[in-house]
């Protein structure tokens, strides 16, 4: 594998008049092209927040992330935006569909933000859906959805513009643990399917176990990496 994304000496501190909350100490990692890797720890330890800063939904208070020769400092807020929208994709606990829109339709929404043409991206959408068992619900809309399909969505969702990385947070913390598991066995597949990158955030250990990488959080600042076996 080579290197995707590198970030060192991240910190992020949060201010409230006189008083000070630092939730990430000096975090260095590093991110695989196709792998599958969960940031995992208790609640509280800075998951959510690193998992922001390298998605670039969020900015460090110190350090450096590089998307390959990219530098994210140097860019404004419009080129950063312009490179989340391109290059990556999110999977949130809530799964944030468009409630008056079908799977379908929701599954489009990136395509159609970006300019894609109409047709080219409905057949990439219709074969998303299909590669998350949801062909014969893709005219649905969300509340005649389950949990796990509107998750199922979201994923396709995820990967509608060609991701080279997908950040999940928290994305089965919403979910009862069979529906866990079958969300979790779906992103490693699209995973060796796609070749596409994932990084989950997690408090699951079950889950986590699960990824190629376990990065364990604890108190802003990353106690052990682990390989896992196949």
């Amino acid at each position: 594998m080579s290197e995707l994304i590198r970030a060192e000496g991240l910190t992020k501190t949060y201010r409230s008049g006189k008083a000070k909350l630092e939730v990430l100490k000096g975090i260095d990692i590093t991110i695989e092209k196709g792998e599958l890797a969960a940031i995992h720890g208790p609640s509280g330890v800075g998951k959510s927040t690193l998992l922001h800063i390298l998605g670039t939904l969020d900015r460090p208070t110190s350090g450096t992330v590089k998307y390959g020769n990219t530098d994210l400092n140097s860019l404004n807020d419009k080129t950063l935006a312009r490179l989340r929208n391109q290059r990556i994709g999110f999977i949130f606990q809530f799964y944030h569909l468009l409630p008056e829109f079908t799977a379908l339709e929701n599954v489009l929404l990136p395509a159609m933000v970006n300019g894609r043409r109409l047709k080219e991206a409905r057949e990439r959408a219709h074969q998303l859906v299909a590669s998350v068992g949801l062909s014969e619900r893709e005219t649905h809309k969300p509340d005649e959805l389950s949990g796990g399909e509107q998750q199922r969505v979201a994923i396709a969702r995820a990967l509608m513009n060609n991701p080279e990385v997908v950040f999940g947070d928290e994305p089965t913390g919403n979910l009862d643990e069979k529906t866990s598991l079958e969300i979790y066995r779906l992103i490693s597949r699209l995973n060796e399917e796609y070749g596409t990158t994932f990084v989950i955030v997690t408090h699951e250990s079950s889950l986590a176990s699960a990824a190629s990488r376990t990065i364990r959080m604890m108190d802003g600042r990353i106690e052990n990496v682990s390989h896992n076996s196949p």
